[in-house]
């Protein structure tokens, strides 16, 4: 299953559930909400001012997920 996209060298989408989702947008600055319609699905890392531990951290739980 698909659990991240990189739609451009800049951003990196990351599919999480909604609550994690508002905690890293709250969390930290260079995360924002990526929306389908008018559903929240992603996370949308810019990486150029991501901090990598925490890159890592989020891609671990969307793959959790996906093995759902």
């Amino acid at each position: 299953r698909i659990f991240a996209t990189l739609p451009t060298d800049e951003v990196l989408r990351v599919m999480l559930d909604e609550g994690p989702i508002r905690e890293a947008v709250a969390q930290w600055e260079w995360c924002r909400e990526g929306w389908w319609g008018k559903k929240l699905m992603t996370v949308e890392v810019l990486l150029g001012h991501a901090e990598p531990d925490a890159v890592a951290e989020l891609l671990a739980g969307a793959h959790r997920g996906a093995k759902r």
